[in-house]
């Protein structure tokens, strides 16, 4: 089998990420006992004693079996030296590249053209004397500002939290099929009442909610920018009991929330989770890390490739081309990297993290990863975008309702062109379906890897708001999280979290393509959401391709090289990735 270049760590470093998830394994086991009021056993108490002495141990050299021929002070000393070496040369790179890009007015590079809106530019050396020592950044299970639990005066603790009494499940099109049959026809008629100035996006979704998925019940959760007051809540309960009479009304879940496209992830202290796809790859496959040449602020995911009459692309997200500052789109021709050089930012961070903490057992690992960045940076540069969506919606395939556009397609350099195959070559992308309503649905991006997820039963009712000040609205599948997962590790790495957008839902037991990510919730500490569960958008892949081929004129797109989704297509599909991944293994 060939294998991918996956990022290595050192056998004290596997070691101390073993020792950590068995420490949070039996802090869940001990919750859950004082939880459940459990009496403990005399192994169980040995268990626990266990942990502690373990937990006193994280993070302690003591505690780490040191590999024979462990350096000594000024052997460290020299493998530090050398290390900041390389980075001097990698931000020396960095700045010729940027010099370059800047005196031939490439687009997306910072070039002259006044017109024309560009990303950042920062050296490495910059980014660096920009990290406050003082405060080091955790890596590995840090929160996201983009996925508060949304439980009231609670902020999301670590990992291992109890999970909520009571949980979000999809919406039933079987037993809810007279519900949503009539709140798609109430919609008109409260929407007026759901509206405010303040608000930057608004949602209405139908769910159910219980302990378990046998006994929960409909529950309608509107979210909203802006908090709405008793009175106006009471209002808009009383207008859908009208509406809905005689039938029961379910229960009204208001939240404190927005919508937030997860494209850049420019805080490294609010990191979801440490970023699974990252590694550079002279053919990538679906799911790796993309950026924009000459920033460090801006990271989203390559969702595949798709054939435009022929002609390979990539497809990712719009929001990914955009100023965050002023709101203006990049123009065509803006150069992307693969991966982005938010990754080279990330590996800065470790290396002053590590170098002001003295942890000379991870220099191993830090020796390498500057190595392998030196030696790829300069074949960073990796496809040009060509076309992109803009902040729009579009009517749906079904005629009934819009649908929200954010794509952008990029034209790859042929030398690079990957394959629709997952980084690990266990899933193989060579069709596509409509969504199925509770179907259960797999992703794979820049940041959370390959996580699971349920599709709702019914779709979200969507405002967004325009520049101008009024709303488009729409109506969005939503993914939520498996029921095999927990609340924590959803909210952290969940499908759709920061780095993710761009990211491909594929559906589960076929690996057809069913839609793209663009957005996930955001949910104030305030919110009274007492599940603490957060909703990813998706837009139907169907839907995206229309418009593609309206936008580009073009007659033709699919996401095999000829069009034919045949078994001997797919043989020789598999066959090509599998000689693309095994281009990208270091020998």
């Amino acid at each position: 089998m060939n294998r991918y270049n996956l990022p290595t760590k050192c056998k004290i470093c596997a070691k101390i990420d073993t020792k950590e998830r068995a420490i949070r394994k039996e802090e869940d086991r001990i919750r859950r006992w004082l939880k459940e009021g459990k009496g403990m056993s005399r192994s169980e108490d040995q268990r626990i004693n266990n942990i502690f002495r373990l937990i006193e141990q994280k993070g302690r050299s003591e505690g780490i079996e040191r590999q024979p021929g462990t350096p000594d002070d000024q052997p460290v000393k020299e493998v530090w030296d050398e290390v900041e070496k390389l980075k001097g040369e990698i931000s020396s790179l960095l700045e010729e590249r940027i010099r370059e890009r800047s005196q031939t007015g490439i687009p997306g590079s910072g070039g002259s053209d006044p017109s024309l809106s560009t990303p950042p530019s920062m050296t490495l050396d910059g980014l660096l004397k920009s990290v406050t020592l003082d405060t080091p950044v955790e890596m590995s299970s840090a929160n996201t500002s983009g996925s508060s639990s949304g439980k009231k005066g609670k902020e999301v603790g670590p990992a291992g939290e109890l999970p909520p009494s009571t949980r979000f499940f999809p919406i039933d099109t079987l037993k809810d099929a007279a519900l949503i049959l009539s709140w798609q026809e109430l919609m008109p008629i409260i929407k007026p009442l759901l509206y405010d100035d303040q608000d930057a996006s608004l949602s209405v979704t139908l769910l159910r909610q219980g302990k378990t998925a046998e006994d929960s019940k409909p529950v309608v959760r509107i979210q909203t920018s802006t908090p709405r007051s008793e009175e106006r809540q009471r209002e808009i309960f009383g207008s859908i009991e009208q509406a809905l009479s005689p039938m029961s009304v379910p229960r009204i879940l208001f939240v404190v929330g927005s919508i937030r496209r997860t494209a850049r992830k420019s805080d490294l202290h609010l990191q979801p989770c440490t970023a699974r796809n990252t590694a550079f790859l002279r053919r990538p496959p679906m799911g790796v890390s993309i950026g924009i040449e000459g920033s460090t602020e801006d990271t989203a995911t390559l969702g595949g490739y798709v054939y435009i009459d022929g002609i390979p692309h990539i497809l990712t997200v719009h929001h990914l081309f955009t100023n965050c500052d002023t709101g203006e789109a990049f123009k065509p021709g803006t150069v992307i990297t693969q991966p982005s050089l938010q990754e080279v930012k990330e590996r800065g961070v470790l290396w002053d993290r590590l170098r002001s903490s003295g942890e000379c057992f991870h220099l191993e690992c830090v020796q390498k990863a500057f190595e392998d960045l030196k030696a790829c940076l300069p074949e960073f540069p990796f496809a040009q975008l060509e076309s992109s969506s803009g902040y729009r919606n579009r009517p749906s395939r079904d005629g009934f309702s819009n649908v929200e556009m954010d794509w952008a397609i990029c034209k790859v350099d042929n030398a690079r062109i990957g394959s629709n195959i997952s980084p690990c070559e266990n899933h193989f992308c060579r069709d596509i379906s409509p969504p199925t309503p509770g179907g259960a649905v797999f992703a794979i991006g820049r940041t959370s890897g390959q996580q699971n997820g349920t599709v709702n039963g019914s779709r979200t009712y969507l405002s967004l708001r325009n520049d101008d000040g009024t709303f488009r609205d729409s109506e969005e599948w939503a993914v939520l999280r498996p029921q095999s997962q927990g609340e924590e590790t959803w909210l952290t790495s969940g499908i759709g979290v920061d780095g993710d957008s761009g990211a491909w839902i594929l559906e589960d037991g076929t690996d057809n393509l069913i839609g793209q990510v663009w957005g996930r919730d955001f949910q104030d500490r305030g919110s009274n959401d007492d599940t603490g569960d957060i909703i990813t958008y998706f837009t139907p892949i169907q839907d995206v391709f229309d418009d593609i081929l309206q936008a580009t004129r073009a007659t033709k797109i699919s996401i095999l090289s000829n069009g034919k989704p045949d078994e001997e297509e797919k043989g020789r599909e598999i066959k090509k990735a599998s000689k693309h991944l095994n281009s990208n293994v270091q020998t």
